[in-house]
Parts: C-alpha cells; structure tokens; sequence
C-alpha cells in the first residue's frame, strides 16, 4: 500500500546517515524498527520534512486514524484561493495499523529465532538471503 510504501521510505531516510550496512542488514533493521520500536501513538511519519522523517505525533484537521502518514506529494492542502488547509494523513480509517505492524514484528522474529539457529558459515545477512528464498 501506499502508507506501508512511505513507512520503508522513511526508515530508509532514516537510514541513511548509517555507512557500510547491506541491503540483509536494512531488512532486519527495518523489521525491527516497525515490529518492536515503533509507536504509531506517539509518531508522525513525514518524508517531506526538513527535520527528519518521524516526530511526536500532531494533529491533523479532524482526523481519527490511531495513526499519521503525512502525504508527500500533498502535504498541505489548499481549499478555496490558495488558504493552506492542515496537512494530508494518508492513514485516514487506517486502523489495521496493529496488523501491519504484526506482521513486521511475526517477520522479525522468525529471523530471530532463525539467527540462533546459524549454520556454520551462515552470517546474518545469509542467513535473510536464505530464509527470503526458502519455498513454504
């Protein structure tokens, strides 16, 4: 969707200052971050902003989404001769934020458990590539 596609963009934003990490260690991080860290209660999530991509949560106009994505193409909307309106949450009735954040968390444990489980030349990063590529 397109709020989960802003989510990984932002933590990629996020990531950037980060040297010398491949693309296994961004997936467990990223896993980790929305499955364990993150907050959606107390996170607003812009990429559009100058400050970094997550800050405490603000309101917006009268939305009642448990969750807030600012919209990057349409941060402020504009009603009438050009009056900024409070910015676009793309999460609008997105209440199955507690599922999607679930599945980051059920997908970042698999690989946990999976880690204490390492073959021999296995490092982590193989280990992602190997499990990614597993059949069910």
């Amino acid at each position: 969707s397109y709020c989960v596609m802003i989510m990984i963009i932002a933590f990629l934003i996020m990531m950037n200052n980060q040297k010398s990490v491949n693309c296994a260690q961004i997936l467990w991080q990223l896993l980790k971050f929305y499955g364990c860290d993150f907050d959606p209660n107390q996170t607003t999530i812009s990429i559009s902003e100058a400050r970094g991509p997550f800050s405490p949560r603000y309101p917006i106009s009268d939305d009642v989404s448990p969750f807030v994505v600012v919209d990057p193409i349409q941060p402020m909307s504009y009603q009438g001769y050009m009056q900024p309106q409070p910015a676009r949450n793309i999460t609008k009735n997105g209440f199955l934020i507690g599922t999607i954040l679930n599945e980051f968390f059920t997908a970042y444990q698999t690989l946990a458990v999976s880690y204490t489980h390492l073959r021999a030349h296995e490092t982590p990063e193989h280990l992602v590539c190997r499990l990614l590529l597993e059949k069910k």
